[in-house]
């Protein structure tokens, strides 16, 4: 939680209350915990705003493989021309100096591409294991909001986090932002 002031706003031991200790702006807990509650069933209750969430994923999804293949190719390319820079050198159709030349940048080029390669690759495999049928999504959804008042108070921070990049308490407001598709 985060005050409008810009503070982050905590719980103080024993308090029922979180502070922002710049300003003293205050808000009980389990009133945020039901605007939150209530924010969850506003966002779970929209079938298309997961169905948008879930195109974002997919999309995103698709562009990550798209880069990784066009990756893979630039891999591919840079030791072709290494191998053709070197079957010049054997058939001495460059002097040693040439090859140098030639060679050392394809060559720190082609560390280059292979050292972001398990990355791109980590990222297109995070993508894929995390995508889940609009079903299944909406399932949960419901199933969530649905248990979430009989849930330890762990459980709800976790999926808080998960699903809340702030959450900015003003005098008369609050504003939830939701993390964005990964």
């Amino acid at each position: 939680a985060q005050c409008a002031c810009g503070t982050k706003m905590y719980v103080r031991a024993g308090s029922p209350k979180y502070v922002c200790r710049k300003c003293c702006n205050k808000i009980p807990i389990v009133d945020l915990e039901a605007i939150f509650h209530q924010e969850m069933k506003g966002f779970f209750a929209q079938p298309e705003r997961i169905a948008e969430h879930l195109q974002k994923a997919d999309r995103n999804l698709t562009e990550k493989s798209a880069l990784l293949e066009t990756h893979k190719r630039a891999i591919q390319e840079v030791r072709e021309e290494m191998h053709q820079t070197h079957q010049l050198y054997l058939h001495k159709q460059i002097s040693g100096d040439g090859f140098r030349d030639l060679y050392a940048p394809a060559e720190e080029r082609l560390n280059q591409l292979q050292t972001e390669l398990p990355k791109l690759e980590a990222e297109v495999d995070f993508l894929r294991v995390n995508k889940l049928s609009a079903d299944d999504i909406l399932h949960e959804a419901n199933s969530l909001h649905d248990r979430w008042p009989n849930m330890p108070v762990e459980n709800k921070r976790k999926i808080a986090e998960s699903l809340v990049e702030k959450i900015v308490i003003g005098e008369s407001e609050i504003d939830i932002d939701r993390k964005s598709v990964v």
